[in-house]
């Protein structure tokens, strides 16, 4: 009868921690708004935030792109993109690899950045509207990225 008893309670207990996960995977992301105030996404409609990682091949080949993004948007006055730069594997990696791109990538040396934005991946592409509302990531994220530039 214990036995029993104990594996509902601990079936009980994979099941809510499961959904529990899956509810939080796709809640509704908001990006922090003193991240937004402080980068180019001030005041604009819609930013593209890019995140890579100078050891990540994938992300060298989006370098030519993204230097391009930065300097010419088709709609500059309502889209912004930023792009950060972290989770280097030597000291100054995302310095020398970042301005490649531009002086205008942010570097996040702590990952507090990959941290708040849920960073599970390199490169990751995700559109933020003017409440701070992830519309966007990933594979959608990159082609109407592609459609700004």
């Amino acid at each position: 009868m214990k036995t029993n008893l104990l594996a509902v309670a601990i079936l009980a207990l994979g099941i809510w921690t499961y959904r529990y996960k899956v509810m939080n995977y796709f809640r509704p992301m908001q990006v922090s708004s003193t991240f937004i105030q402080s980068t180019e996404c001030r005041q604009k409609k819609f930013c593209a935030i890019v995140y890579v990682a100078p050891w990540c091949p994938a992300c060298k080949q989006y370098a030519l792109f993204l230097k391009q993004g930065l300097t010419k948007l088709k709609r500059p006055g309502e889209v912004a993109l930023v792009v950060i730069m972290g989770m280097e594997n030597q000291n100054g990696e995302n310095e020398r690899e970042a301005k490649i791109i531009s002086d205008k990538v942010i570097i996040d040396k702590t990952s507090d950045l990959a941290r708040d934005l849920r960073i599970e991946h390199f490169p990751t592409f995700m559109v933020v509207d003017g409440d701070q509302k992830v519309m966007l990531r990933d594979r959608e994220a990159f082609e109407w990225l592609s459609q700004e530039i």
